[in-house]
């Protein structure tokens, strides 16, 4: 169901965030390479479900269905699904509680904690995001979802390790926690944060480079090879 069929003031909020959320990644796709566009079974989507506790009669519009205003109702689970097209690179969410359903698709503005456009890298469970100014963190991950992020992961994670062995080579030495630990959600599987794996790997590269611009070049042709 559109939107403006069940609350004009949600369409409204949509029409107007849309207009708003501009920007790219710290990291852009082109630096990352062609992502690829099917995961299990065919599916070219990740799909991600989150769930919370809320006033039935909140006034908060963000993620209501209805507009009544009554007090006193009590609380209600939230649940939503939220589902990002690898093809298209747009969002889709489905909001259900009790009888109520609500879907949104089409310019559908999923911000990062930057104010940035969200995109595939920044999915993962655990992740925090924005949808219509709403805070939505992503509690767990459909089956093929969980994978197609373990396997950029792996590759990422073994990816970095390479690095920081030829780094040790050309300068030996600790580099910070923030470039070498990995980031997270460590106990579900489609838990790591594939964006600052990435970002750790870029810094790495602009280090090695200093000292074997070759090695690091054939890193970035790597990178730009993500697992299809």
């Amino acid at each position: 169901t559109h939107p403006d069929t069940r609350n004009p003031d949600l369409a409204a909020a949509l029409a107007e965030a849309s207009t708003t959320a501009t920007g790219l990644p710290s990291v852009s796709r082109g630096t990352l390479g062609e992502l690829p566009t099917t995961i299990g079974r065919g599916s070219r989507r990740l799909r991600f479900y989150s769930w919370w506790y809320e006033d039935i009669e909140s006034t908060d519009l963000t993620m209501r269905v209805d507009s009544n205003q009554t007090v006193g109702g009590g609380l209600k689970r939230r649940y939503v699904t939220l589902d990002y097209d690898l093809l298209r690179q747009c969002f889709t969410m489905h909001s259900a509680a009790d009888d109520q359903d609500l879907a949104l698709s089409g310019v559908l503005p999923v911000l990062r904690s930057t104010g940035l456009q969200a995109g595939a890298w920044d999915l993962h469970v655990g992740a925090t995001l924005y949808v219509l100014g709403k805070q939505v963190t992503l509690l767990k991950a459909e089956g093929d979802t969980a994978a197609w992020i373990e396997q950029h992961a792996k590759s990422l994670k073994t990816m970095k390790e390479e690095i920081l062995v030829d780094l040790q080579k050309y300068k030996p030495g600790a580099r910070t926690v923030g470039l070498t630990n990995n980031f997270g959600d460590k106990i579900h599987k489609g838990g790591l944060n594939l964006r600052t794996t990435v970002n750790q790997i870029m810094e790495l590269l602009g280090e090695l480079e200093k000292y074997r611009p070759s090695i690091a070049a054939k890193h970035r042709t790597k990178l730009a090879e993500a697992p299809k």
